[in-house]
């Protein structure tokens, strides 16, 4: 029963006009694009192309379309290399008459080009290592707009959650993600067998290798992340495509199928998205018009926001933040207590919290209610609006957060809206001895969630969300693993304490 860490804790047709464009001219060697602005004469009406040192940009005169048509709709389609996601693509473009744009083979083809910047790109390739965001974005919009097209599937990007939010504020949201799901031996084996005839630099044992540990690293949190919103759908990679293909067919028939779209609206929902976490997507009769009309979360949350009252005030700069994970069951609670009484941290639980205002027989406890019967992740806006108010009714500088984040966006806004941790206790348990733990809790303990279909869901729930986010601060050296498998509950402090002296004597 041993006490593990990552790393040391760390506290119509008018004159011509002057367009200026803004294209990657040069790479640094830092692997960054260098911006430089050119001015073109740019007739109205005509698109141009421009050739850089960075290979070929376009820049529209004032009557082309210079941004995509309003209505526009995005497939992102994720997976490790060698996953099929091209073999799959092809068949949905085949049948859905999709605008297929593939990343990989976007940059490839500028790699191939000879220029500075595809020079700079095969190097990059080659190591497996992502390439800078702003290229790839800027060879995405560019293809997207030359296309004329407003439906596009497109393969393997985002890699990264920079690259995803910078897509959104540059281009637009997706509206769904196909994620396929392949072990990395099957991955592997696929990728040598190809590279024995693609010709492909990166089609090698040693990049086969670096290019897994990439998606495992960068590719992964995104996945989540639109598992969070209720985007993701995961399919089964393993078994041969025309068999993938089948389920891919039940994620997208009910949405392209002609004979699916009666005259009124269908609710579609798929049981291989990702997260529980999914609200009822809405697509209208005819999906060129009206395609995936999803109810907006942003709304939703904002609603719910509204119910809760603000409380004035700032927490000080010297504030001091402790996590606390842990699958449900793990002993968290009992944890966190002992380190109150010792410490004297303020302990706020997100899900006392939760459960407190679902008591409260509010609106927004009703609601809140529903979600956690349910073993969904309630709106990250939501959570972090309770903490704060709690935070700042207290009056304290030094919290111990239990429970929370249970999402990576969560973490992410918690850092944005409130402040970022300063260290991460995971206390890791079995999934038997949790199912044990709350099956005997709930006999007493009266909470709506302690019953073994809820459980089974929030075990799901934290394995493919929650697990991410201990990863995320594992990576910045804060995480400490503590084993909260056996012993009582002092031989667990124990380790705590080996962990949180230093800290607190620093």
């Amino acid at each position: 029963m041993g006490c593990s860490t990552s790393k040391n804790i760390k506290t119509s047709g008018p004159e011509p006009e002057q367009a200026t464009l803004k294209v990657p001219a040069n790479v640094t060697s830092a692997g960054k694009p260098e911006l430089v602005s050119h001015d073109v004469p740019v007739q109205a009406g005509t698109t141009t192309e421009v050739s850089t040192a960075g290979g070929t940009a376009w820049t529209t005169g004032t009557s082309a379309p210079s941004q995509l048509p309003a209505g526009t709709k995005i497939i992102f389609v994720l997976g490790g290399p060698g996953c099929g996601k091209g073999t799959q693509c092809d068949r949905i473009v085949a049948k859905y008459k999709l605008t297929h744009l593939s990343a990989g083979d976007l940059l490839r083809e500028e790699s191939k080009s000879g220029s500075e910047t595809g020079q700079t790109l095969d190097s990059i390739m080659k190591e497996g290592k992502l390439v800078p965001q702003e290229i790839t974005i800027g060879l995405l919009k560019k293809a997207m707009l030359k296309s004329g097209s407003s439906s596009f599937l497109i393969d393997g990007f985002p890699r990264a959650l920079d690259q995803a939010q910078s897509f959104e504020e540059q281009i637009q949201p997706c509206d769904m993600v196909l994620f396929f799901d392949c072990p990395p031996d099957v991955m592997e084996q696929r990728l040598m067998e190809r590279g024995k005839t693609s010709g492909r630099s990166d089609d090698n044992e040693e990049t086969i290798r670096k290019r897994f540990k990439t998606f495992n690293e960068e590719s992964m949190p995104v996945v989540e992340k639109y598992a969070s919103q209720g985007k993701a759908h995961k399919i089964s990679a393993v078994p041969p495509p025309e068999e993938v293909f089948l389920e891919v067919e039940k994620i997208l028939q009910p949405v392209f199928g002609e004979d699916t779209f009666s005259s009124e609206t269908v609710a579609v929902q798929s049981a291989s998205v990702v997260s529980n976490a999914q609200p009822t997507i809405m697509y209208s009769k005819r999906p060129s018009a009206n395609w995936g009309n999803q109810t907006s979360q942003a709304q939703a949350s904002q609603a719910l926001l509204d119910m809760i009252p603000k409380v004035d005030g700032q927490l000080s700069p010297d504030t001091k933040i402790l996590f606390v994970l842990g699958g449900p069951g793990s002993g968290k609670g009992t944890q966190c207590a002992l380190i109150k009484a010792k410490y004297g941290y303020t302990h706020l639980s997100s899900g006392d919290l939760l459960r407190d205002e679902v008591k409260s027989g509010s609106q927004l406890g009703v609601a809140l209610d529903t979600t956690m019967k349910n073993g969904d992740l309630v709106p990250t806006e939501v959570t972090i609006a309770l903490l704060r108010n709690a935070m700042i009714k207290s009056s304290s500088d030094l919290f111990l957060v239990d429970g929370f984040p249970r999402a990576l966006d969560q973490a992410e806004t918690f850092e944005r809206d409130i402040l970022p941790c300063q260290m991460v206790l995971y206390f890791e348990c079995t999934e038997a001895m949790m199912e044990e733990r709350l099956t005997e809790r709930g006999k007493t303990s009266g909470r709506s969630d302690d019953n073994p279909e809820t459980m089974r869901k929030r075990f799901h729930t934290f394995v493919n969300s929650s697990m991410p986010v201990v990863e995320h601060y594992e990576r910045q050296g804060k995480l400490y693993k503590i084993s909260a498998a056996s012993g009582t509950p002092d031989d667990i402090f124990q380790h705590v304490q080996k962990i949180l002296d230093p800290a607190t004597t620093s």
